[in-house]
């Protein structure tokens, strides 16, 4: 079975010009096309070497992508040559690609975020949502593959943070932590290769800052009970935490959901 694999930039632009980056599969000399899910300015394609120009921004990115795509369909084009006698262009990118699992890290992300809904897991959702809301800003878009998710887009995905948004470093380290749970998922549904990991080693490291806690003794406690003058939306702002500290530290979502039913036999049930 002569067949073969190959980057191309394919020549019907889009709406905005752009040229879509795809991989041609060829057999006898009918070829058929995998799209990538990416588009450039024809004058960002160097033909002769089959790659993303540096003129592109996301040029080391985009070649990633496409070697690791191209990888993928020359070794299952070698799986398939071992089974089948003969196969057609289509037949063989239908084996290829037909089983493939091609979620976007947005995808998956909303997968999580409509499980942690299911589940009434709402101060999660809550705050994974707006960890999410910075991934999104910083790419500004929701076409993110995980195969472009590779340690530099990490390490300036985390400059920006602390320079656009002025994030503390727990923060940052919490969206890596949410970026590293989905990437492990992405794994396991083989949407992408073990081999593109970007966490540990000598790659990105998750390590959060050491913080010192330091609680309040019974005479400050005492204070804020005394306050006094206090407008109508302090004393439901010191209302509420006291509740939670007399709750040993419960979560203020649980606080607002709390309802006097909740409470019977001298006991809080949540």
């Amino acid at each position: 079975m002569s067949s073969n694999a190959k980057i191309v930039l394919r020549k019907k632009p889009n709406s905005k010009g752009q040229y879509p980056l795809a991989i041609r599969i060829t057999k006898n000399r009918r070829s058929t096309y995998q799209y990538i899910g990416h588009y450039i300015d024809i004058e960002e394609w160097d033909e002769k070497n089959l790659r993303v120009k540096k003129s592109n921004p996301n040029a080391d990115s985009l070649n990633k992508l496409l070697s690791q795509q191209l990888s993928n369909a020359n070794k299952a084009l070698i799986d398939l040559q071992s089974e089948y006698k003969d196969a057609s262009a289509n037949q063989i990118k239908k084996e290829i690609y037909a089983s493939g699992n091609s979620s976007t890290f947005f995808e998956l992300a909303q997968e999580h975020l409509d499980e942690l809904e299911v589940a009434e897991k709402l101060n999660r959702l809550s705050t994974d949502s707006a960890l999410i809301s910075y991934i999104v800003k910083y790419h500004k878009s929701k076409q993110l593959s995980f195969q472009e998710i590779d340690e530099r887009f990490l390490k300036k995905l985390m400059i920006y943070l602390k320079v656009k948004h002025d994030l503390a470093e727990t923060s940052i380290m919490n969206i890596l932590v949410l970026i590293r749970l989905l990437f492990n998922r992405a794994i396991k549904l083989k949407i992408v290769s073990r081999e593109l990991y970007p966490f540990g080693g000598d790659q990105i490291k998750i390590k959060f800052p050491e913080t010192t806690k330091i609680g309040l003794n019974i005479i400050e406690v005492r204070a804020i009970e005394a306050l006094d003058n206090l407008t109508r939306n302090e004393i439901h702002t010191r209302n509420v935490w006291l509740f939670s500290f007399n709750f040993a530290g419960m979560r203020v979502t649980d606080v607002l959901w709390t309802k006097w039913s909740d409470i019977y036999d001298n006991r809080l049930h949540y």
